[in-house]
């Protein structure tokens, strides 16, 4: 019984061992392609831009002589949040990006026919791909939003509400699509599943202002259209909750920003997106598992 149970510790360990492998792999792999320096590159830029123009508004702040007031404090929470939601769009790009090479060009290129036969099962490929990559994703997200977040801060002294959380969210959004892009990429080409992709973002961004606008009109039938839209595919509910958890109360409770939400997503909308990521990550293992590589 005892060398049973110390077989069963030594194979879960090896599989254990193996994932982090293939996520160290993977990571290596989108710093090879240049991914990362690029990204981050282009992100700093972003964050420098939106310094520029914190600084310009904050000297306008100090020229007038207003000092900290609940209307400034919601001018600079429209400019963070102005700021994260492009940031929000960023990371969804780098999603897509770094996931369509991920199963898809490597089964093109058949590199997948060489780690297939290597001492371990392909659902620790596939977990172990999507965790590097969830990896990366949340370092860039997060790195993009703690710069605007910390820029404006730096300058003005305003942070907005429930930041780590908000952060954490956005990541979330990022790897919603990374996860739908590396199962169709089980499947499907890097073109093919690239557009299928980014399709599905556009279908969730629509419905989630269709549900804006349905709230706002009290339009049940456009609300329940983004309500549809958020179950299929639930990245822009994720993002509404990340904004209506960063924004003040009297921001949200006026609707005097772009990113107001009128019918907030809940935390099992939240609890929802993760089994949904889990899921996806369950049907590209079945979908590996079932190909002839």
């Amino acid at each position: 019984m005892g060398d049973i149970v110390t077989t069963h510790r030594t194979t879960i360990g090896s599989g254990i061992d193996h994932v982090l492998a293939i996520a160290g792999l993977t990571i290596r792999e989108v710093w090879r392609r240049r991914f990362l320096a690029i990204a981050f590159g282009l992100g700093a830029a972003c964050v420098a831009l939106f310094g520029v123009g914190v600084h310009f508004a904050q000297l306008d702040v100090l020229r007038r002589g207003a000092g900290r007031s609940l209307i400034m404090d919601s001018a600079f929470n429209l400019m963070v949040m102005a700021g994260l939601y492009a940031e929000s769009f960023l990371g969804i790009m780098a999603a897509v990006l770094i996931a369509v090479p991920a199963m898809a060009g490597e089964t093109a290129s058949h590199t997948l026919d060489v780690l297939a036969v290597k001492p371990f099962r392909r659902a620790t490929l596939v977990v172990g791909k999507w965790l590097g990559l969830a990896c990366v994703l949340a370092l860039y997200v997060g790195a993009l939003a703690a710069g605007t977040i910390g820029v404006t801060w730096a300058l003005s002294g305003y942070v907005p509400p429930r930041p780590a959380e908000g952060v954490a969210l956005m990541a979330l959004e990022a790897i919603v699509l990374m996860s739908i892009t590396l199962l169709g990429g089980t499947r499907l080409s890097v073109v093919a599943n690239g557009a299928l992709s980014l399709g599905l973002y556009g279908l969730a961004f629509i419905g989630g202002w269709l549900e804006q606008i349905g709230g706002f009109t009290r339009s049940d039938a456009l609300v329940d259209i983004g309500i549809v839209t958020s179950l299929l595919v639930p990245s822009e509910a994720i993002w509404k909750k990340a904004a209506h958890i960063m924004q003040t109360t009297v921001v949200n409770d006026l609707a005097i920003s772009p990113f107001s939400v009128a019918n907030p997503p809940s935390a099992a909308m939240v609890v929802y997106t993760v089994v949904y990521v889990a899921a996806l990550v369950v049907a590209a293992t079945y979908a590996l598992e079932r190909r002839d590589l």
